[in-house]
């Protein structure tokens, strides 16, 4: 599961709802968590790591446990995408999810 922190009025937070709202709304499968702060509210998500916002994270189910991996901002989640494209170019669509797999395997 994703989790999309939020900020009301940042247009990086706005990208990133618009962005995992239609992904969620094409595949079901996936789900997000997003969740809206406002400027009252914001300090209740900020720590000396994570201070900027949005904040994306993926929540790894592993038997009992959920792990949290935090993705990063906006800036950090276009990367992302932009290797796995390259990936995907290079590679071919099938090399998406052993990677998926590997990320989610324990260490």
């Amino acid at each position: 599961m994703f989790k999309v922190v939020a900020l009301e009025g940042c247009p990086y937070s706005q990208n990133a709802v618009e962005f995992f709202t239609r992904l969620r709304d094409r595949n079901p499968r996936i789900k997000v968590d997003i969740v809206a702060v406002d400027g009252t509210t914001k300090s209740q998500y900020q720590t000396r790591q994570y201070s900027t916002f949005p904040q994306i994270s993926y929540h790894v189910k592993s038997g009992k446990h959920i792990r949290q991996v935090f993705i990063g901002g906006w800036d950090q989640w276009e990367r992302l995408m932009a290797i796995k494209d390259e990936l995907k170019q290079t590679f071919g669509p099938p090399i998406w999810i052993p990677l998926l797999f590997l990320m989610n395997a324990q260490t």
